[in-house]
């Protein structure tokens, strides 16, 4: 990967319209979550997260406490329990628990603690074939120490991506139900001050002020992905996305005061490299106890 020196610009400079293209260009691999009770088609969504593939795996990396809210009665490689649904773009595709394999890879033993972090394996079908053909997988087979010098060093641009439950909204027409969902992209510059770590795991957060366009809460983020960019800007102000890379998965908002907010993020080491060191794959139903 290329590690030279990142370009100097000012967040500020960034147009509108090249922060709705990064967002559009992104959105290839975000996914919002949701779930939906056996015998109905009513999807509930409740978070965020990215295609990735890993060891040539395919499935969706998000935090684990969004599987495991009291209302998504998650049971993967099972024929009963929820389904799974995850809407991307303008289509969303809904999965059925025994073709899913949960890999838990960091589990927070209280609400709120650290590690927080699960793969959902899709296991080879149509729908999977269906959604390779149509969105994009991230591949997790990088090495973090050529990831973290072209991406994740201090005054590079990054950008936190997800649904935010603020712009969830539901449309009744006639007996008909349709969800609108937002994807939207929140930019920031790493500071020295943005990283931090704890035992194996690393960490990156993003602070931003209340208002301003900011959603209320970045509540329905949690899981998203966090992109970390090089952007070229020209002599005429014109901007360029040169590359984009998955550097984290958020995990949890912070109030930072009264009109400070904070994104926390699993970071760099933590995705590539720290999740899967006592990974385990398996099948559908074969139970093999959770990994802390």
């Amino acid at each position: 990967m290329d590690s030279k020196d990142p370009e100097f610009f000012l967040l500020g400079d960034l147009p509108r319209s090249f922060q709705d293209h990064v967002t559009r260009t992104l959105a290839d691999y975000s996914v919002a979550l949701g779930f939906c009770s056996k015998g109905t088609r009513d999807i509930k969504f409740f978070g965020s997260g990215v295609l990735v593939k890993k060891d040539d795996h395919y499935g969706i990396m998000t935090a684990h406490h969004c599987l495991h809210d009291k209302y998504s009665n998650f049971k993967d490689g099972s024929f009963n329990g929820n389904r799974l649904a995850i809407a991307f773009k303008r289509a969303h595709m809904v999965f059925p628990p025994e073709i899913l394999v949960e890999h838990q890879l960091g589990v927070p033993r209280r609400k709120g603690d650290e590690p927080d972090l699960t793969f959902v394996e899709i296991c080879e079908c149509s729908q999977l074939s269906t959604l390779r053909s149509v969105n994009s997988f991230w591949s997790l087979d990088k090495n973090p120490f050529d990831v973290k010098p072209a991406f994740g060093r201090v005054e590079m641009p990054f950008c936190v991506n997800g649904y935010p439950g603020d712009y969830h909204e539901k449309i009744r027409e006639n007996r008909t139900i349709r969800q609108n969902l937002r994807h939207m992209s929140y930019f920031y510059v790493h500071g020295s001050e943005t990283f931090s770590a704890l035992d194996e795991w690393d960490y990156v957060e993003a602070k931003d002020k209340k208002g301003d366009g900011l959603a209320s809460s970045f509540k329905g983020m949690s899981g998203g992905p966090v992109w970390g960019l090089r952007i070229k800007k020209g002599s005429d102000k014109h901007f360029e996305l040169k590359q984009a890379c998955l550097i984290g998965i958020n995990i949890s908002q912070i109030e930072l005061g009264q009109d400070e907010i904070s994104v926390r993020a699993h970071f760099i080491h933590s995705i590539y490299d720290v999740a899967w060191r006592k990974i385990q794959w398996r099948s559908p139903g074969i139970v093999v106890p959770s990994i802390s």
